[in-house]
C-alpha cells in the first residue's frame, strides 16, 4: 500500500469513526429533547391556572423540539456515511443542516435559561410583589418545574457544543475542504501530471534509442 492508499484509508477510518460518533450523540440528544419536551409539558400543566410569561413560554417544548429534529438530521447522517465508500452530496446536506441546528440551539439553550432563571427569581421575591404573584397559584410547581427547566437547558447546551464539535473535528474527512486542502490537491494534480508526462517521455526515449540500434 503506498502513501497515498494509506493516507486515504487512514481518512476512511476517521471518517467511520466520526458518523459512529455523530450517531452516539445524535441518540442522545433525541432523548434528552423528549425529556425536555416532557418537563415543558408539565410547566405547562403547573401554569395552566394563571397562564403568566415567563412560565406560559414553554421553553423547554420549543427546544426539545428543535434538539429531536436535530438528533433525527444526524442519525440520518451517521446511518448513510457509515455504508457509502465516498461521502455523498445527501449525508453532506444532513451533516450542514445538523452543524447548523447546533450553531442555533447554543443561543437558544442561553436564552432559554435565562427565562428560566427568571421564572426562578419571580417565585423567590418577597409575596407582596407583583411577580411573585405571576407564580401563582402553584408556587411549588412552577419553581420546581423552571429549575428542571434550568437544567435541561445547560445539558442541551452542553451536547450543542459536541455537535458543533463534531463538524470541526471531522469536517475534513466527510469532504468538506478549506482554501488549504484545495491547495494541497492541486500540488498533489500537478504533481501527478508532472510524473506522467516523465514517464510518457521515457518511454518515447527508450523508443528512439533502439530504434537507433536496429
Amino acid at each position: 500500500m503506498n502513501q497515498t492508499e494509506a493516507d486515504k484509508e487512514a481518512l476512511r477510518q476517521k471518517r467511520l469513526l466520526g458518523f459512529q460518533k455523530l450517531r452516539s450523540v445524535s441518540f442522545l440528544q433525541i432523548v434528552l429533547g423528549m425529556v425536555s419536551v416532557i418537563i415543558g409539558a408539565i410547566a405547562l400543566y403547573f401554569t395552566s391556572a394563571n397562564l403568566a410569561l415567563p412560565y406560559a413560554a414553554a421553553v423547554p417544548v420549543w427546544m426539545g423540539i428543535l434538539v429531536i429534529l436535530c438528533g433525527i438530521l444526524g442519525l440520518l447522517a451517521g446511518k448513510n456515511g457509515a455504508t457509502e465508500t465516498e461521502v455523498s452530496i445527501k449525508t453532506k446536506s444532513f451533516v450542514i443542516c445538523y452543524f447548523v441546528i447546533c450553531l442555533i440551539m447554543v443561543t437558544f439553550c442561553i436564552l432559554g435559561a435565562l427565562v428560566e432563571i427568571v421564572g426562578i427569581v419571580f417565585c423567590t421575591q418577597a409575596v407582596t410583589t407583583e411577580v411573585y404573584q405571576l407564580c401563582l397559584p402553584n408556587r411549588t410547581g412552577n419553581l420546581t418545574m423552571a429549575v428542571f427547566g434550568m437544567i435541561i437547558m445547560f445539558v442541551l447546551f452542553i451536547f450543542s457544543i459536541m455537535g458543533t464539535c463534531f463538524f470541526c473535528l471531522y469536517g475534513r474527512s466527510l469532504g468538506f475542504k478549506n482554501r488549504y486542502d484545495y491547495a494541497l490537491e492541486r500540488g498533489y494534480e500537478m504533481a501527478q501530471m508532472q510524473q506522467r508526462k516523465q514517464q510518457q517521455q521515457q518511454v518515447q526515449d527508450g523508443g528512439y534509442t533502439n530504434w537507433g540500434k536496429i
